[in-house]
């Protein structure tokens, strides 16, 4: 993490805090992801904050140099999601397979997904958006991300993020591989209806 003392060019780092696993009784965790994707995660800080000298820590390979991590969103007890400005998602587990508190974390791909292929060509076939890249492109910038419902795949939840002018859907789990659903350019969508409401009027 970039040090505090260090005023000049300093972006503080997004910080979620991550609630007791299964016991409540269980004291709190921090998860924090500096502006260009260190992150440390503390599994256990104790009240009056005893226990940050002890941390787990990895770093997000960010695919290109000039982004930076904006937004941290909890998916599912122990996996969650950081967005950067220009829309790449990284999942970030923070419990193995075992249960042991851990800190691992990639990027989402489209490629994990078989069924991308399958819904584009339904998407084409009933005249709706083709899929395109889920990132943003040149000019545009992350929104927000949100969570959505939960999924019939085990321990898997729908994830959506809009940039200024794209919104895409993705699946993620902590036990299989990560889906990519779509992605539409929603302000062609909402500027061609706009339009055409003022039109008709």
């Amino acid at each position: 993490m970039p040090d505090p003392a260090d005023a000049a060019g300093f972006e503080a780092p997004v910080v979620a805090l991550v609630p007791p696993a299964g016991d409540a009784q269980s004291d709190v965790g921090v998860l924090a992801c500096s502006a260009t994707g260190q992150l440390r995660y503390w599994d256990c800080v104790a009240f009056g904050l005893g226990g940050t000298d002890r941390f787990h820590s990895a770093s997000l390979e960010l695919p290109d140099a000039a982004d930076r991590c904006e937004q941290i969103t909890e998916v599912y007890p122990a996996l969650y999601v950081v967005a950067t400005a220009k829309g790449y998602l990284f999942q970030v587990s923070l419990q193995s397979p075992q249960g042991a508190a851990e800190l691992a974390a990639h990027c989402l791909s489209k490629s994990a997904g078989a069924r991308t292929g399958m819904l584009s060509r339904v998407s084409s076939l009933l005249g709706g958006p083709q899929l395109a890249p889920a990132t943003a492109a040149a000019g545009d910038a992350l929104v927000g991300v949100a969570a959505g419902a939960r999924t019939e795949i085990r321990h898997s939840r729908e994830v959506f993020v809009l940039t200024r002018q794209r919104l895409a859907k993705w699946v993620v789990s902590r036990a299989h591989p990560e889906k990519f659903l779509f992605s539409m350019d929603i302000l062609h969508a909402l500027s061609a209806e706009a339009a055409r409401r003022f039109d008709a009027d």
